[in-house]
């Protein structure tokens, strides 16, 4: 009697990292059999950041993932963004593309704009992940990373999955306390000051170099959403060295953003202390006295208030996105500033580009996954990713100092306010523009 063969142990892939980009990974690569573990820094889950916006090449990524429906039909419900207008800080209308051109987004790339917590979308992904029984374990800070071909590890931060040696190779993850989880693969997805980064630098021989300060703060805030901007958009006022960006988001608030120069700020997440809030109110408003209503209502209002200062790094060598069985993905691979609203867009497309280059799990023999196959994948990942994803940090930046152009005379102003109004007259830039950002990563 033939004996039937033994079942294929899934490859387990340790993500580093439970923010966005992690958790949605971990969703896809469950989706074609492999066994993801998550590994977070933060000891527990609470309020994070303010608001993130979920452009149509990051929705559609969550929608394979299967939490689009939720994110947008809730509860709660998110209001999907129709408008993106642009004024001066006493509030001229500068332009912007129209709700026609907004209004066709979903017909046209599959998915909307949307804006919402952050908190609410992490967790939409950690309850997704809990679902699907991946583990995310928390307080996991990151030390070292070992090569474990020989198969003598164990994995003291995944009991539930048996490491038996078998597969040919692994690499051997540990913690700041002394835990260790054996792997298949590890994916970094652990954002600007990504250890996972700094470890695959110093493998490659290189120095890894500290974030640049691109010399923009953002102090932002939530409030409920005044009546005058109740369409739910994305807005722009333009003032001297200094913007103001507002979001609608679920349950009636608004998220807003001052960004203003400075000469050097430590990248901080830091919210505003309850006791301290009204007082941050009231300075906050001295710095926008004469600007719009709608922008002093919002400030006015907050109910919570956080200064970021905003980081990216320089371009990373694709050789550099990757060493042996590890591969950086998302913010630890090119960290950018949000001006463009990309971010975490452009770390979903990388999410997406990997697993649709890695093999289905069922369809492998474990000692299939060597290090130099995955090597190869991971150049693959790195050869189409780079490109791209260094473009959005230039864009963001450019964008960035345009809205705080630091020249105050009247002249650098007006040249600012004259470009922002050809711009958004430039139809066929514009949707030039969308298409290269929404096309991708693959079309719905």
């Amino acid at each position: 009697m033939a004996m039937s063969p033994s079942p294929i142990k899934p490859a387990t892939v340790l993500i580093v990292g439970a923010g966005i980009v992690g958790p949605a990974l971990a969703l896809l690569l469950k989706q074609k059999g492999y066994h993801p573990v998550v590994v977070e820094k933060v000891r527990e889950r609470g309020d994070v950041g303010v608001a993130i916006s979920l452009q149509p090449n990051g929705m559609k990524v969550m929608h394979l993932a299967g939490v689009a429906s939720e994110l947008l039909h809730g509860p709660p419900s998110t209001p999907v963004t129709q408008r993106w207008d642009e004024f001066t800080d006493t509030g001229e209308f500068l332009g912007g593309p129209g709700s026609e051109l907004l209004g066709g987004f979903p017909e046209k790339y599959g998915m909307p704009v949307i804006g919402l917590t952050r908190t609410r979308l992490q967790t939409v992904l950690w309850d997704a992940c809990q679902r699907k029984g991946i583990p995310i374990h928390t307080g996991w800070r990151l030390a070292r990373l070992d090569d474990d071909d020989n198969g003598t590890g164990s994995s003291s931060g995944d009991k539930d999955h048996d490491d038996d040696g078998e597969g040919g190779g692994a690499i051997m993850a540990r913690s700041e306390d002394g835990r260790s989880i054996r792997a298949d693969m590890v994916i970094g997805c652990d954002g600007l000051k990504s250890r996972t980064r700094d470890l695959l630098v110093e493998k490659r021989g290189g120095t890894n170099k500290d974030p640049d300060f691109t010399g923009v703060v953002v102090l932002g805030g939530a409030c409920p959403t005044p009546k005058s901007l109740e369409t739910p958009a994305i807005r722009i006022w333009y003032g001297q060295e200094m913007a103001v960006i507002s979001h609608c988001l679920e349950d009636g608030m608004s998220v807003w953003g001052l960004n203003y120069g400075r000469e050097k700020a430590a990248e901080s997440w830091r919210t505003v202390p309850a006791e301290e809030l009204a007082d941050e109110v009231t300075k906050t408003l001295a710095l926008v006295d004469g600007w719009a209503e709608p922008v002093r209502e919002m400030i006015a209002t907050s109910r919570k208030m956080m200064t970021i200062g905003l980081y990216d790094r320089p371009e990373l060598p694709v050789e550099q996105w990757y060493h042996g069985r590890c591969v950086l993905v998302g913010d630890a691979a090119h960290p950018t500033t949000p001006h463009v609203g990309q971010g975490a867009n452009q770390g979903l497309e990388d999410a997406w580009h990997l697993v649709d280059l890695l093999p289905r799990c069922d369809e492998l023999s474990p000692k299939t996954l060597s290090a130099g196959e995955l090597e190869g994948i991971f150049h693959q990942l790195a050869s189409i990713r780079q490109g791209p994803t260094t473009m959005m940090v230039q864009q963001a930046r450019a964008q960035g100092e345009l809205r705080v152009v630091k020249d105050k005379s009247p002249d650098a102003r007006k040249k600012r306010d004259d470009l922002i109004r050809a711009k958004w007259q430039d139809v066929g830039a514009l949707q030039g523009m969308f298409d290269m950002m929404y096309n991708g990563p693959f079309r719905l």
